[in-house]
């Protein structure tokens, strides 16, 4: 169920940044009054070196608790 938001008292040099902006985008308003809330709020996605050093953190977890062959055992599990 969509909701009706009504903003008021918006300063008119404010009012029209998201006109602009939605403009240069190729957007309606209504389309970047939904869409920019989204992401600012939306997660921060952490950086690639983050990423790889969680994946190594991991991998490294579980090399202690399997042995190459449970592994391979477990990756060919299930395929004919």
């Amino acid at each position: 169920m969509a909701a009706t938001l009504t903003p008021k008292d918006i300063p008119d040099d404010e009012h029209e940044r998201p006109g602009h902006s939605a403009s240069l985008d190729r957007r309606s308003m209504n389309n970047k009054a939904i869409v920019c809330p989204d992401a600012i709020l939306a997660p921060v996605r952490p950086s690639l070196q983050e990423r790889l050093r969680r994946i190594h953190a991991l991998r490294e977890g579980v090399r202690g608790a399997l042995s190459l062959d449970d592994m391979e055992s477990i990756r060919n599990e299930g395929r004919a």
